[in-house]
C-alpha cells in the first residue's frame, strides 16, 4: 500500500485504508501500509522561500542577498512596507504560481522549528501569548537565526493521533520516501523522531517494536532474506545509537548538488556509527569512505 496520511480536509479516509488493509490481510492476501512518524510538510525560510515571494514589494526584496534581508527587516521602514504590502495583497488563482502561494497563509499551522522534537506552537499561538501580528513573530523569530530558521507548514499528518495510531498498528511499516523529488523543499526525519519522540518521550510503544518497524518488518515484507534481524550469517547492516539522546537535528541548507543546487538536510544525533555489511560506512554523521553497499533485489525481481 503506497501511504497513509491524515488530511484534515479528509479525516477518516485513513481509517477506510487501515480496514482495507486488515480484509485483506484476513483473507490470506499480503498488504502493508507506509507512513510516516511525524507531519509532512513543505520547509520554508528566507534561504529558500517564504509564503509571500510572489507579492509586489517582497518579489524584489527577496532578490537582495541575505544579509541585505536581514538589514532590510530591521529597518522600521522596509518592514513596514512589507507588511503593508502583504495587506494589500488578495490571492487570485494563477496558474504559474505553485499551489502553495495560491492560498492565504493559515499562521495556526505555520510552525517554526527553533527545537528537535515537539511539541512546537505555532506562529498563531506565539503571536496569541506575545500579543504581537503574526507577520511580526515570523520575521522576528527569523532574524533571531539571520533567516537561516526553517519553518514547516504540514500538509498532511496534523492530527497526530492518527501518527500514534499508525505507528502502533500491525501492519504498518514506518518509512517514507519521494525518492529525493523534492531536497529543496523538504525533508523527513521518520527514525529519529520516530525513536526521540514516540519511543523516548511519549512511549508510545517499546524500543523494541520500534526497531522492528524500521528494520525486520521491511526486510520481511519485501522478501529481503538475511536483513532486517540481528542473527549469526545474516548480513551486518547495524546502526549503533543512544536511545537517550537519539533525537533529529536541525534542517539546514548545502549547496552541494551538481552546479550548486541547493538541499536540505537534516541528519541525527544520538547515533554513533552505521555499519553497511560489517564495514563502518557512517561515524559521528560523516562517511567514512567505506562502500560496502549492494544494490538489494526482492524475490519478484528474480522471477
Amino acid at each position: 500500500f503506497g501511504s497513509s496520511f491524515y488530511k484534515r480536509s479528509h479525516p477518516d479516509q485513513w481509517r477506510e485504508q487501515f480496514q482495507m488493509v486488515d480484509e485483506t490481510n484476513a483473507l490470506g492476501g499480503k498488504m502493508l501500509i507506509q507512513g510516516t512518524a511525524t507531519w509532512n510538510g513543505s520547509l520554508r525560510s528566507f534561504e529558500t522561500m517564504t509564503p509571500y515571494d510572489y507579492i509586489p514589494v517582497w518579489k524584489d526584496f527577496r532578490k537582495l542577498s541575505l544579509r541585505d534581508q536581514e538589514a532590510g527587516l530591521r529597518d522600521p521602514e522596509m518592514r513596514a512596507r512589507l507588511a503593508a504590502a502583504v495587506q494589500a495583497h488578495t490571492h487570485k488563482p494563477d496558474p504559474a504560481l505553485p499551489n502553495a502561494f495560491q492560498r492565504p497563509v493559515d499562521w495556526d499551522w505555520v510552525f517554526p522549528l527553533t527545537h528537535p522534537l515537539p511539541p512546537f506552537p505555532s506562529i498563531g499561538d506565539i503571536a496569541r501569548q506575545r500579543g504581537q501580528e503574526p507577520l511580526d513573530v515570523f520575521l522576528d523569530l527569523a532574524l533571531e537565526r539571520h533567516l537561516k530558521l526553517f519553518f514547516i507548514q504540514p500538509s498532511n499528518n496534523e492530527d497526530q493521533e492518527f501518527v500514534r495510531a499508525l505507528i502502533r498498528h500491525p501492519r504498518t511499516a514506518v518509512t517514507f520516501s519521494d525518492a529525493g523529488a523534492h531536497v529543496a523543499t523538504t525533508i523527513n526525519p521518520i527514525h529519529g523522531h520516530l525513536l526521540g519522540h514516540w519511543v523516548r518521550n511519549e512511549q508510545a510503544l517499546t524500543l523494541e517494536a520500534a526497531i522492528r518497524k524500521i528494520s525486520f518488518d521491511i526486510a520481511a515484507f519485501w522478501g529481503l532474506e538475511g536483513r532486517g534481524w540481528l542473527r549469526e550469517g545474516n548480513y551486518a547492516d547495524v546502526v549503533v545509537f543512544d536511545p537517550e539522546t537519539i533525537a533529529p537535528g536541525m534542517p539546514e541548507l548545502v549547496h552541494d548538488l551538481p552546479a550548486g543546487a541547493p538541499r536540505i538536510i537534516q541528519k541525527t544525533s544520538g547515533i554513533k556509527c552505521t555499519l553497511v555489511n560489517g564495514e563502518v560506512f557512517m561515524r559521528e554523521n560523516e562517511h567514512t569512505g567505506a562502500l560496502a553497499g549492494r544494490l538489494l533485489r526482492g524475490p519478484l525481481c528474480h522471477n
